[in-house]
């Protein structure tokens, strides 16, 4: 069961990434041609804004999720409806705090930002996006909490699939009519109300009448939510901090473009690997409420290599191809610089130390580890933004110093206290794969200097990514055949197990 769930959730999830990555791609080129890099700047910004105010609810939804392992197990649906009722509660009370706290946020940001773009129009933009959010956390925690402990995630992935397929197909439409940017934001609305109602259907056809919804509820029923607070707040304001530290630095948008360009190529990795860690997490929880040990960590040990070099193979071939690919994206845009060589290397370097981190924190979250563990990202993150508002002072592009700094004493951290708390769990071999990942990136730094592609134009980008793809994977599999040949027995037995059901 876990197997086929962990299967039907990562293929789900593919399609979802997938689509968001192939048009997210198509999206800002188009803004910034039409539109301008102040306006795609804007986008981002307004983005990073929220994510940071959306930390109201950071940690509820894990922290409910962990809670609810046990009794979805068990069918225990009393305990899954007090612990649901109690995760609704909180949500609609945490709703219209930030309704209050988008509108402040969007009032400051219209008059403190130098723009081209009149401080009614930034205020709009920012209450329109805001608004979306505001539904969001209203209406549809309920239904993630339930789906994801229940290892139903797919449904999640298909709700948000529709979502964005509607607005994309509306952003483009609006774009080949040269509709004002203010539409852009407008459309965020349609597909989030599809998405509620989805959602809704599909969690009164599962649960409806076994799940009942228990009144006087509150969230101290929810054990560990406010050490789990303490660690996703540290981890998203970190994440959400440079558009946000370039806003106050540099007082524009052309920053903040800039950096986004960037970011879309990591950003759409990343989902990638969420799509991997989201749809082995739940069945991992499930899997600790066991108490099989020794399945425990030969699933963990599995999960941590295959998702460390996975992501390797990927980076390897973004510190290789990122500059290019950011030349051929901007080209016909004059109004920004947007050849940044350091930005690339310090963003495959942030990207690949938070890869590094992933695992742990997985462990840390299906195990319950929230109070032993929230201390050390709340110090960390002082630290890194005060570091990143430091060294962006003097450069825009050293703000992603903080992060690194960030990501990678979180991920030595979790590594040790992990080690500590959960003994069997084996662990050591971490180092070796760190080298090997850390090697095949700087390999790739090396090709970029030495061999980079001449005269970049979609042809060449697209050879040379083949080229890149295939000796970043032999590297993989030879590196993996020398150092970790049980893995490829594991992986053939996984394979087997799960798509032909035949044990080995």
């Amino acid at each position: 069961m876990r197997s086929s769930s962990a299967i039907k959730n990562f293929i789900w999830d593919i399609a979802f990434y997938t689509a968001t990555i192939i048009l997210g791609f198509f999206a800002p080129r188009m803004i910034l041609l039409y539109y301008g890099s102040e306006v795609n700047g804007l986008s981002a910004t307004i983005t990073q804004i929220l994510n940071i105010m959306l930390l109201l609810q950071a940690g509820a939804s894990t922290a409910a999720v962990f809670s609810l392992y046990k009794p979805v197990a068990e069918n225990n649906y009393q305990e899954i409806g007090e612990k649901l009722s109690a995760a609704e509660n909180f949500f609609k009370r945490i709703a219209f705090l930030f309704l209050i706290i988008m509108l402040a946020g969007a009032v400051v940001t219209a008059f403190i930002v130098t723009s081209g773009i009149s401080p009614f129009l930034i205020f709009l933009s920012f209450v329109l996006l805001g608004f979306r959010s505001f539904l969001d956390l209203l209406f549809t925690a309920r239904f993630r909490i339930m789906f994801t402990a229940d290892q139903r995630k797919y449904i999640i992935s298909i709700a948000s699939l529709i979502e964005q397929t509607i607005y994309y197909s509306l952003l483009f439409l609006t774009i080949y009519l040269r509709l004002t940017f203010i539409w852009m934001f407008v459309w965020y609305f349609a597909g989030c109300i599809v998405k509620i109602a989805y959602l809704k259907s599909c969690f009164a056809k599962y649960y409806k009448d076994k799940i009942p919804k228990k009144k006087n509820t509150t969230l101290s029923k929810i054990p560990g939510r406010n050490y789990s607070l303490a660690n996703e707040v540290s981890h998203s304001a970190v994440a959400a901090s440079p558009s946000v530290i370039m806003m106050i630095l540099y007082g524009e948008f052309i920053q903040a473009s800039i950096f986004n360009v960037y970011t879309l190529v990591s950003s759409s990795l990343a989902l990638i690997g969420n799509a991997l860690y989201s749809s082995f997490a739940p069945g991992f929880g499930n899997l600790i409420a066991s108490g099989d040990q020794k399945n425990i960590n030969r699933v963990f040990c599995f999960f941590q290599y295959f998702f460390t070099m996975f992501n390797t193979l990927l980076y390897m071939c973004t510190m290789y191809l990122l500059v290019p690919f950011v030349t051929l994206y901007t080209s016909s845009v004059d109004d920004a610089d947007y050849i940044n060589a350091s930005l690339a290397v310090l963003i495959v370097v942030y990207s690949m130390v938070s890869v590094y981190r992933i695992p742990y924190n997985i462990a840390v979250s299906t195990f319950g580890f929230f109070r032993e563990t929230w201390a050390q990202p709340v110090v960390t993150a002082v630290v890194s933004i005060a570091l990143s508002f430091a060294l962006g002072a003097i450069d825009y592009t050293l703000i992603i110093t903080g992060l690194i700094v960030f990501y990678a004493a979180n991920f030595i951290y979790q590594h040790y206290k992990i080690k500590r708390l959960v003994p069997y769990l084996q662990t050591e071999k971490m180092y070796k794969h760190l080298a090997i990942s850390a090697a095949g990136i700087f390999a790739a730094y090396l090709a970029s200097v030495y061999f980079p592609i001449e005269t970049p134009s979609v042809v060449n980008w697209l050879t040379a990514a083949a080229a890149a793809m295939l000796l970043s994977a032999l590297y993989i599999l030879i590196t993996t055949l020398l150092f970790e040949r049980e893995f490829l027995s594991d992986l053939r037995a996984y394979f087997l197990r799960t798509v032909f059901r035949r044990e080995i």
